[in-house]
């Protein structure tokens, strides 16, 4: 009976339910109402994108690549894999869409089946090292409350699938020596293609943890100790060497064996042996097949639509050096720790109690001279484990490595590999790979190396530490989601707008302003299958900017614009040059109709003299962009201005803005930060009349301006 319960299958559906009750305690039941949307909506922020971009692809034919749609950037394509709208989830779900509510949202279902999984995988992964099932669960507790998967639960929500890593972690360590390779690749590939529908960063994770396994596999196949004394030596001679010879000399004894050598051909290519991979070669050539079909199902899910180069730089979003013992977040027991901006991506802080779980596994190492990770492990399989580890901390890292407030190095790298190392350039998430692994290890030895009528009493000491430690981190995010509502009822200036049009409204086209503005407007518009020009994706979309710059030109040269559209902007001075009849509406935009609209009073022309709109795009080094980010130290200027005697007040709109200097010619300005970012700052022009530009200075990474604002001070009610 006691092996029942400790079979493979019973150890996983126990890992499942712990996952489901910590679920239930730390998000609550409530957020699974598939047609309560309004806590999603409420932020307006990266959760609102996710379900707007499931939104668009529900209200959208089907295409091929699958996950595309028309609706966020019309009338282009793009694909929701860059709304982090979860594909897989997606296509599912659209399936049966002639069945679902008018209202709907998986993302609550998706947090309680990540938590399960999670849950269900830890609990495999601890049964490796015990056959009692009282530790092996107690030790899933520690890998169920995890900092880091709390903070991306309903924010980055795809990013909170971290079962994926323990999955690959599982199979790897689950492999018996005699396995057949199609019998792993199979495992391999059913869990790449399933975690790249949920987020690419998560594949590029699993992705290097089967790498590990290949090259682990390679060594065996070519005979190589993988004891760390005769390592380098077998390396150097047999590694590189015996699959070269192999294949040389299968070729050379077939082929040119004699003179004949075309009839040795043709009897080589007719035989069974054509198609023989040389055992060497097999976890190789199952490493190129892997990646092969990854990469086509992700061509498939429409992963390579719109690629572009993102927002900030690779080393903007690394992680610190305390990532593994800074909460980052309140802690009843441990210090919050300075981090540099952007650094919030490498969150990887393990717990208080997991802590102590590291340093007891530390003593019984050194102290009690007990048996290494490694002896735990099938021979010869911990140094490649550690060595993707230690790949996966060191990228995570980036090139600036810092320890609390100090930059202890920058690496310089090429321009070629910073181009390539941009693509996954959020690297502080790579670090969720050596957390789960040294989570892993501590746990490991503590349950194999404690008397067993002592492990039970210390992983439970160990565990209420834990959640004493992390309570504030799970009351809030209890009561944050313990009445989500039903919807936003609040009637929009826009949709009045829009109700009232005497033609029917067909796409919101955003003329001038940020991507982010449309979030406001995006789920009233698809809820209403009205298209959107412009939207906010995870990579910059530069086929939305370069439409934007069109309509701009068009507006400047007084060419007509098309019906069934509401012109969307923020510069008053457009009112009057645009032609278009004019209404403010919500977030203090502007909406521009070719016909009047009635019952609203157009605004009325404003004076193109009294304020002046420098947009993002504008500023050194001019291109089109919705926004320009600076590193620390970078500098960047506005275009000249012609200024008239008297008082201005210049408004920065952006991100980070708390460490920008501002200069007008060479007279630095004071600038001050109001709670919802935007900086403003006064200046006098005291000669008749003046042409000065603004020159801005970042002194941290990731100040980003959207939008530079100059109003006469009279005007400047703003």
């Amino acid at each position: 009976m006691k092996e029942k319960h400790n079979s493979f299958f019973c150890v996983f559906i126990y890992g499942v339910l712990l996952g489901l009750i910590a679920f239930a305690v730390s998000f609550n039941y409530k957020v699974l109402d598939p047609q309560k949307i309004g806590w999603i909506l409420m932020d307006g922020g990266d959760p609102t994108q996710h379900f707007l971009g499931w939104t668009a692809f529900r209200n959208s034919p089907w295409t091929f690549p699958l996950t595309l749609t028309d609706l966020l950037s019309y009338p282009h394509d793009s694909s929701i894999v860059f709304t982090d709208s979860i594909p897989l989830f997606a296509l599912i779900f659209k399936l049966f869409r002639g069945f679902l509510p008018e209202q709907f949202q998986y993302f609550g279902i998706f947090g309680l089946c990540s938590f399960m999984l999670q849950g269900g995988f830890a609990a495999l992964l601890l049964r490796r090292f015990t056959n009692r099932l009282l530790p092996c669960l107690l030790g899933t507790l520690f890998f169920l409350f995890v900092p880091a998967m709390f903070f991306r639960m309903f924010y980055h929500t795809s990013l909170a699938a971290q079962w994926t890593i323990l999955a690959g972690f599982a199979i790897w360590l689950y492999t018996k020596p005699d396995t057949a390779l199609c019998r792993i690749l199979s495992k391999w590939l059913l869990l790449g293609c399933v975690t790249i529908a949920i987020h690419p960063f998560l594949a590029a994770m699993v992705s290097g943890i089967f790498f590990g396994q290949m090259l682990y596999l390679s060594l065996q196949c070519n005979g190589v100790s993988l004891k760390t004394g005769n390592l380098a030596k077998n390396c150097r001679s047999q590694v590189y060497a015996r699959p070269c010879a192999n294949l040389v000399n299968s070729v050379l004894a077939r082929c040119l064996q004699n003179r004949a050598s075309k009839l040795r051909i043709c009897q080589f290519c007719n035989s069974s042996q054509f198609l023989e991979i040389p055992k060497s070669l097999k976890p190789w050539f199952g490493l190129l097949s892997y990646f092969v079909v990854v990469t086509l199902f992700f061509y498939l899910i429409g992963g390579f639509c719109g690629v572009a180069e993102g927002a900030g730089k690779f080393g903007s979003f690394g992680a610190n050096l305390n990532a593994l013992y800074n909460p980052v977040q309140p802690d009843n027991l441990i210090k919050t720790q300075f981090i540099h901006a952007g650094q919030y991506e490498g969150q990887a802080f393990i717990g208080a109690g997991m802590i102590g779980m590291v340093l007891l596994a530390g003593y019984l190492r050194i102290c009690r001279n007990c048996s290494g990770f490694r002896r735990l492990l099938p021979q010869g399989l911990a140094l490649p484990f550690f060595l993707i580890c230690a790949i996966f901390f060191c990228y995570a890292l980036s090139i600036k490595v810092t320890w609390n407030q100090y930059v202890l190095y920058t690496i310089p790298l090429p321009e070629s590999l910073l181009w390539f190392c941009n693509v996954f350039r959020a690297s502080g998430r790579f670090m969720w790979v050596p957390m789960y692994a040294l989570m892993l290890f501590a746990v490991a030895m503590v349950i194999r190396h404690t008397p067993p009528k002592r492990c039970g009493w210390i992983l439970l000491c160990l565990l209420l530490v834990q959640l004493y430690g992390l309570l504030p981190m799970i009351r809030n995010s209890f009561e944050k989601f313990k009445n989500p509502v039903a919807a936003p009822i609040a009637d929009s200036k826009l949709s009045q707008l829009v109700h009232a049009s005497p033609e029917q409204v067909r796409l919101l086209a955003l003329v001038q302003g940020s991507e982010y503005d449309m979030i406001g407007f995006g789920y009233f518009a698809l809820k209403n299958k009205i298209a959107l020009s412009d939207f906010y994706f995870s990579r910059p979309e530069k086929r939305t900017a370069n439409l934007r710059h069109k309509l701009r030109i068009m507006i400047d040269e007084n060419r007509p614009l098309a019906d069934h559209t509401l012109y969307l902007f923020r510069m008053r001075k457009l009112v009057g040059r645009s032609g278009l009849y004019c209404y403010e509406i919500d977030n203090g935009m502007i909406a521009g109709s070719t016909v009047p609209i009635p019952g609203f009073t157009p605004l009325p022309a404003a004076k193109d003299a009294k304020s002046i709109f420098i947009p993002a795009e504008r500023l050194t080094p001019v291109r089109s962009r919705t926004k320009l980010t600076l590193k620390w130290g970078q500098t960047t200027f506005s275009p000249f201005v012609n200024f008239q005697e008297g008082s201005y007040k210049i408004i920065i709109r952006g991100e980070n803005l708390k460490q920008l200097r501002l200069r007008f010619g060479e007279i630095p300005l004071e600038l001050n930060i109001d709670d919802s970012g935007v900086a403003s700052g006064e200046f006098e022009v005291q000669s008749p009349a003046m042409r000065q530009h603004f020159g801005f200075v970042a002194y941290d990474d990731n100040c980003s301006i959207h939008m530079v604002e100059i109003h006469e001070k009279s005007l400047s009610g703003t």
